[in-house]
């Protein structure tokens, strides 16, 4: 058995606006991400002792990234905050290949929901790092994503022949 790599765990987002235009997009230089699931619990007291009733479970995601110079999902997500605009998520597990119809994608949960959170932290002497808060509706949908190589290569650099390049 093999541990998963906190790297190959990604986010990418959507604002549900854009769904017809715009693929989504992973934030670059993210440092740090979760995904929390919390169930409330109310308690009865009985003679034999508690009784639970479980509340509908509520999930919330989080990022933490460097700040990108040119990261146009973070100003999506920023003004979908501001605005209450509908997001869609993916927690995408890239050592979950498909197999089959879906062998060029990757096991994922999509949802929908809103960001709950924007903060953006710049202190003197480090990177500037925004952090994201997301609340989605419902318990998401498993399924299969599709995560185009450029979204993977985006914050590292890939191979590069000794040839001239083609402008």
């Amino acid at each position: 058995m093999e541990g998963v790599k906190g790297k190959n765990l990604i986010s990418m987002f959507r604002l549900l606006s854009q769904a017809s235009s715009e693929a989504a997009k992973r934030p670059a230089l993210m440092t740090e991400s979760s995904e929390s699931i919390s169930v409330s619990a109310d308690a009865t007291q009985t003679k034999d002792g508690a009784l639970r009733s479980a509340a509908e479970p509520e999930i919330e995601l989080e990022f933490t990234s460097v700040m990108s110079v040119d990261d146009p999902i973070i100003d999506d997500l920023k003004g979908a905050v501001l605005s209450g605009e509908v997001i869609e998520a993916w927690n995408i597990n890239l050592d979950k290949k498909g197999t089959g119809e879906n062998a060029d994608k990757y096991e994922a949960t999509y949802y929908r929901g809103y960001g709950t959170s924007f903060e953006v932290s710049a202190p003197a002497d480090g990177n500037v790092e925004v952090t994201f808060g997301y609340g989605a509706n419902g318990k998401g949908a498993k399924g299969y994503a599709t995560v185009p190589q450029s979204q993977l290569d985006e914050a590292l650099y890939v191979f590069s022949d000794t040839t001239k390049t083609s402008e």
